[in-house]
């Protein structure tokens, strides 16, 4: 989350749900440490948070160029 408040204060991301990014972020925690509990997540679901992650890439992105 500190990544996208640092963006977020350079460019408009206004119409990003902070919830999307924050669960974006915790995929990248419980994959990376996966736990006796883990359970791989719906296709669908997966979707929606890497079609939210292009998205915020090429709006990062398109500001920086």
């Amino acid at each position: 989350m500190v990544l996208f408040n640092f963006a977020e204060e350079k460019t408009d991301l206004s119409h990003f749900d902070k919830d999307d990014i924050l669960a974006i972020s915790d995929y990248y925690e419980t994959d990376r440490y996966p736990g006796p509990r883990y359970a791989q997540p719906e296709r669908k679901e997966v979707e929606h948070y890497f079609t939210v992650a292009e998205k915020l890439f090429k709006g990062i992105n398109d500001f920086i160029k």
